[in-house]
């Protein structure tokens, strides 16, 4: 719920109520673990760290995110954060990196048959290339 209180603060606007829940939620989870909370909840403070401008915590929390959904075998979260992991990457000028993501991304999106997705991922691709 702390999560979840968290995602919808920063739709707000309120980075800080954000950040404060879903470290709230980090805290709970030391006592009662749960991974893919815990991935969840780091997405979540990448989502945050990103829409505050801070886009190399953004990057650092969905890497941590990402190897806890891989571990899980929960490739459609796992695609999700590679999505927003490559925008990071491109809002700090590591263009190879965003690449890098946003490729996995397009993969596991096009073998789910998540065929919007994967057609604005590969949109997204060829605007990278376009724009060396």
């Amino acid at each position: 719920m702390l999560n979840a209180m968290g995602w919808c603060a920063t739709e707000l606007g309120d980075h800080a109520k954000a950040n404060q829940h879903c470290h709230a939620a980090l805290a709970l989870l030391r006592d009662h673990p749960d991974p893919e909370v815990e991935a969840a909840t780091l997405d979540s403070l990448g989502y945050i760290a990103h829409r505050s401008g801070r886009h190399r915590d953004a990057v650092a929390h969905y890497v941590r995110a990402l190897a806890l959904f891989r571990e899980l075998g929960n490739n459609s979260q796992a695609a999700g954060t590679l999505d927003n992991l490559g925008r990071a990457h491109v809002d700090l000028g590591e263009r190879d990196q965003a690449r890098a993501a946003w490729d996995e991304a397009l993969r596991l999106h096009r073998a789910q048959g998540h065929d919007g997705v994967a057609d604005r991922l590969q949109r997204q691709l060829d605007e990278l290339a376009s724009s060396c």
